[in-house]
Parts: structure tokens; C-alpha cells; sequence
């Protein structure tokens, strides 16, 4: 008997490893200094641009399902389950931080409160160092007002045209603003519709799976698009240097094209060793609560500097100072992130049930 391909939103393990791989390579990002190879490698921008994709797949297949069967009637519970899912443990890391920063962000709390922290960060030319973070969680509530009602207006047939066009909206971007020169100002990546091929790559496969492929296609076509993206990241780097390829218009598309190729590959799963350590409880934990250690981890930095220092490794390691930080500020986001799961996320998406999108519907 061959494989099968797993039913839309049966629940992946390795998905939430790699969500736990991408809060990594984010911290990693945070915690380095400029000096290290990883200027070049930009492992928390890699992050971020996973985290897109990764809801564009998972949100896309639920809006796939409920539109389909409901119409405008799942936009209600698909807002609300949402909000239970995403806005608790927000608000209440927005609280802390701003309890501990109110010199800082007086004057800006009410942008992060309404998810307009890239609008925020754009006008003032500045990140903020408690809030930095809030933008990609911004620019994917943006996501997240934009797509159902797109879905929700467009027949059916119409939906691979809808996923084009924001893979357009991406591509012309990011376009326009090496075109123009602006992608040496501060913040490219903050406009709304920089990273919209991302979610576009995943919803294209999530749209695409829901026609049940062979997954023996699933697989070959995961590595080509990997290649194709690791080609192109080589030729890149090659052609205009390390420097000018990063955060360029098919820099950002090479890499969505190799976490399509992730995704698609860990979804139909990986097996052996490397599988199994996919499947290992520690990366599953950390992917299961990734984003309330995403939230946390900016504070969880300045917790884990002054630890640092107050314990004398600081001088000591000399230039290598930043891995007691790199360590130390994901333990840190990791209690925070499991408190605040335990107490206050898992308690309110009990709620979520009140809000079934139908009767006999599977929740996620």
C-alpha cells in the first residue's frame, strides 16, 4: 500500500518543529552581533518569512474548508477563533512591555495595541527596542482582515487567481522599491504588501493539496522548489555579493520557495532519524508555544543580558558574549511562553468550541 496523503488540517508534528526552528533562528538573529557570519545567513529574517508561509498554508486551508461549505456565514467564527488564539497572550505581553518601557513607547502603545506597529515603525525611521518584534505579528493580522474577505467575495474558481495576485503584490513591492532605490532606507520589509508572496506560496499548496496529489508529486515537487530557491540564493550571492542579495526582490522569493519546499516535505513527514528528532518532544514544545516565545523573547533578552553580566561571563567571554545571551533568552522565552500558555492561552481557546464553524466540523 502506498503512502497517504494526510487529510486538510489533520494535525503535523513537524510543522511545529519547524515553527520552533524558525522562533530559533529569530532569537539567534536578536541575540548575535553584526561581526558573525550570520549577517549574511539572516537567520531571524529566514524565521519570520517561515512563520509567513506557515500561516498562509494553515490559515488558507481552514478558509479553503469553512468558506467553501459556508460562505460569509464562517467569517464570524473564523475572527473570533482567531482572536481567542492570538490576542490574550498579545495584549498581555503589550501590558508587561509597556509597564517595563513606558518611557519608550508612551507614545506609541496604542499603534502596537491596534497592530499597526510597521505603520508606527515606518513614520518614525526607528525600531523601538521592547517592540521591534510586533510588526510581523502587524503585518500578519493585516493578512488575516484581507484574506477571508477575499476569499469570501471571489466564486471558488476565482481563488488561484486571488493567490497570483498576491504573489504580484509581493514581487511588484519588493520591485518597485529596489526600482526606486528605497531598498537602502530604513525598513523595506515593513510595508503591508513586502512578504505578500509568502502567504500567497502558502496558500498555493494548501489550495493545491486539497485536490489530493500523489505523494510521491508532493515530494518531488517540495525538493524542486528547494532547489530552485537554493540555486537562486547562490546565484544571488554570487552575482551582487552577500550584501546587496540579502533582502532583495528574489532573495525573498528563493527563500519562500524553500520553506514551501519545507512545509510541503514535513507535512507529508520525513522519516529515519531526522524525522524523528522532527518529532522529538523538546522541538515540539517549543513549536507548540512558539509564539508566546516570539512575544516574550525581546524582554526575555534584556532579563538574560543582565543575568550575563551580573554573573561576570559577560567579560569573560570576550567577543563570544552573546551565546550566554542566545541561551539564556530562549530559556527565559521559554518559561514565559509556557506560563502564559498554561494560564492564560489554553484556558481561553476553550472557548473556541462555543464558535464551531458547523456542527460536525474539526477544530484547529
Amino acid at each position: 500500500m502506498g503512502e497517504r496523503l494526510p487529510a486538510p488540517r489533520e494535525f503535523r508534528p513537524q510543522l511545529d518543529s519547524l515553527r520552533a526552528m524558525a522562533v530559533i533562528g529569530v532569537i539567534l538573529s536578536h541575540t548575535s552581533p553584526d561581526y558573525t557570519f550570520l549577517q549574511y545567513v539572516r537567520p531571524g529574517d529566514r524565521g519570520v518569512q517561515l512563520f509567513f508561509v506557515l500561516s498562509g498554508f494553515l490559515i488558507s486551508g481552514i478558509l479553503f474548508d469553512v468558506v467553501k461549505d459556508r460562505g460569509a456565514a464562517a467569517l464570524m467564527p473564523f475572527f473570533v477563533r482567531r482572536a481567542l488564539r492570538l490576542l490574550p497572550v498579545f495584549y498581555l505581553v503589550l501590558l508587561v512591555t509597556v509597564i517595563v518601557g513606558w518611557d519608550h513607547l508612551q507614545h506609541s502603545w496604542h499603534y502596537h495595541a491596534f497592530y499597526l506597529s510597521n505603520f508606527r515603525f515606518l513614520s518614525t525611521g526607528a525600531w523601538e527596542p521592547l517592540t521591534a518584534h510586533f510588526w510581523s505579528l502587524a503585518q500578519e493580522e493585516q493578512f488575516y482582515l484581507v484574506w477571508p474577505l477575499a476569499l469570501v467575495v471571489l466564486p471558488v474558481r476565482y481563488w488561484w487567481i486571488a493567490i497570483a495576485g498576491l504573489f504580484a503584490f509581493g514581487l511588484g513591492t519588493r520591485g518597485l522599491i529596489e526600482i526606486t532605490g528605497r531598498w537602502q532606507e530604513f525598513g523595506p520589509g515593513l510595508y503591508p504588501t513586502y512578504y505578500a508572496d509568502d502567504f500567497a506560496g502558502g496558500a498555493a499548496i494548501a489550495l493545491w493539496l486539497r485536490s489530493s496529489p500523489p505523494v510521491k508529486m508532493v515530494r518531488w515537487f517540495a525538493l524542486a522548489v528547494s532547489i530552485i530557491g537554493v540555486v537562486t540564493l547562490v546565484l544571488l550571492c554570487v552575482f551582487f555579493g552577500p550584501g546587496r542579495a540579502a533582502g532583495s526582490t528574489l532573495d525573498v522569493t528563493a527563500w519562500m520557495l524553500i520553506s514551501v519546499g519545507l512545509i510541503l516535505t514535513c507535512y507529508v513527514g520525513i522519516n529515519g532519524r531526522v524525522g524523528g528528532w522532527l518529532e522529538s518532544w523538546p522541538l515540539m514544545m517549543m513549536g507548540k508555544i512558539s509564539y508566546g516565545v516570539y512575544l516574550w523573547h525581546l524582554l526575555a533578552i534584556v532579563v538574560a543580558k543582565k543575568l550575563t553580566i551580573a554573573s561576570g561571563l559577560d567579560p569573560a567571554l570576550g567577543q563570544y558574549y552573546w551565546i550566554p545571551n542566545f541561551f539564556g533568552t530562549i530559556i527565559i522565552s521559554v518559561v514565559l511562553a509556557g506560563l502564559s500558555w498554561h494560564l492564560v492561552e489554553s484556558r481561553l481557546l476553550t472557548f473556541k468550541y462555543k464558535f464551531p464553524y458547523r456542527s460536525s466540523s474539526t477544530d484547529s
